[in-house]
Parts: C-alpha cells; structure tokens; sequence
C-alpha cells in the first residue's frame, strides 16, 4: 500500500467526510467545522495529511505560534526546561487551539504511518528549530509517544477536555468528596438565594449581541487586549463555517441583567 504525504493549504482542500470520520464525537475542536471556522475568522492554515489511494489516514493542521500570547508561546508554557523555545517552532494543532488531538484512523493505523508523520513533521520544519504540540489530553500524548520511539511528553497544563457523564450535573455531583459536594451545595444555596437563574437560548443574532460584551470583558480581564470586534470576527467565522446553527447559549441571569454566559457547540 503506498502512502503519499500531502501538505494542504486549507481545510477547505481536504474533503469533509473523510476528516470527520477520523474525529471522535468527544473531539469537536479538532473537526472540520471547528477548524474551517478559524480560517473564516483569521485566515488559512497549512495541514499536513498522510493518504492512501481511498482516504485520508492521518492528518494535523500546522501554524507558527504567537510570541505575544503566554498561551501559545512555548517560552511560557516551559519556562524550567532548557530548550530553543524562542526561536521559531511549527506549531501542531489547530490555531489558537488549547485542545489539541491528530487526526488519524483507528482501525488502520500502524507503526509505519507514524513513523511517516514524525519524518514528515521533521521534514516540514527542518528551516525552523523543530515542532511542538501542545494542548493534548494525556491519553492520546501517551498514545503517540508509544507508537514514535523517542518523543517525549511534557505535562505543562491541565487538560481542557471534561468528560460529562450520561448521568448529567447528578453523576458529577455523585463522584465528587464530601469535602466538594458541601462547597458545591453552599455554592448552589447562594445562587439561589441571590435570585439567580439560568436559561438555555439558540445563538441568535440577538442572543450574540448580548453575550459580546461580556466575553470581551472577560477576556481583558485575563489579559488579552482586544475590543468587541475581535468576538465578532469569531461569532462571523462560526457562522459561515455552520457551527453556530446547532450551537446554544447557557446564560446566568439576575433580574434582566446577564451575569455570566457559556456557548456551547
């Protein structure tokens, strides 16, 4: 079976069906919508594929990092480990993204199809002083780490990805100490009395116009330096990518007054 190493200029060059099918449904970051809305919003990125002559077996979008971002500059992330963190690195994973995961075929997935991504990945960043991906759940590091003799895995975060039970807030709730559960009993005691109370609305046009200003309030509040129209551009890119159709608002109210918000895909 001959494998061909391809570098994409888009997402948009690749074909939606077969990178979806190698997502898992708990890895909507890393999926086709998620990623076409970040070129909606802030341009093309290059993706690294390996195919067969049928399909797509394994595949990783490419971006360069943001030295002005403690998120996405390597120097932050590993400030104690001794490496050329400020030179330029090929970033792996989707923009900006703080879950990262490849994309690859479960069932036909072997040694020489990751072999072929490590000397591709090499290949592809032999003028910059190598690669880095960071962002990635544990289980999957370790995953890769097996299957590529060599590569290491650093743990420089927590994960970003919560599993929720079937069971809802009940099974959470049920796995947590004593300890936590009274914390979240006084917590939820409080909210109530205050006159809280949350409602679950589409992400209309409407609903997006309210939540705007207290995302960017948030996000200036932990350093970024942005106005509204940076939101907007993203809410923009989501919608021409069709992820915001299916999306909904969970929002925290008092009175008529939204307190706090969360858009959930």
């Amino acid at each position: 079976m001959e494998l061909k190493v391809k570098i994409r200029q888009s997402i948009s060059k690749i074909d939606r069906r077969q990178w979806d099918s190698l997502i898992s449904s708990s890895n909507f970051y890393n999926s086709y919508g998620w990623l076409l809305s970040l070129e909606k919003s802030f341009g093309k990125n290059k993706f690294l594929t390996i195919e067969d002559s049928e399909s797509i077996l394994l595949g990783c979008p490419l971006w360069r990092g943001e030295k002005q971002s403690s998120l996405f500059n390597s120097q932050y992330l590993f400030p104690t480990i001794e490496a050329p963190w400020e030179e330029d690195l090929i970033w792996l994973g989707g923009y900006r993204a703080t879950h990262n995961e490849i994309a690859y075929c479960h069932r036909r997935s072997n040694l020489g199809v990751w072999n072929i991504f490590l000397k591709s990945v090499i290949d592809y960043s032999k003028n910059t002083s190598g690669f880095i991906m960071p962002y990635m759940p544990l289980r999957q590091a370790k995953t890769i780490a097996k299957n590529i003799p060599g590569l290491q895995v650093l743990l420089h975060d927590a994960e970003a990805y919560y599993d929720i039970p079937k069971e809802g807030f009940s099974g959470i709730f049920s796995s947590l100490r004593k300890k936590h559960k009274l914390e979240v009993k006084r917590e939820i005691s409080h909210f109530n009395k205050g006159r809280n109370y949350i409602e679950w609305r589409k992400a209309t046009k409407e609903m997006q116009e309210l939540i705007i200003p207290l995302i960017t309030s948030t996000r200036n509040k932990n350093g970024a330096k942005s106005d509204s129209s940076w939101m907007r551009k993203i809410l923009k890119g989501q919608l021409e990518a069709g992820i915001l159709d299916s999306a909904m608002l969970g929002i925290s109210k008092n009175g008529k007054n939204i307190t706090a918000a969360i858009l959930s895909f």
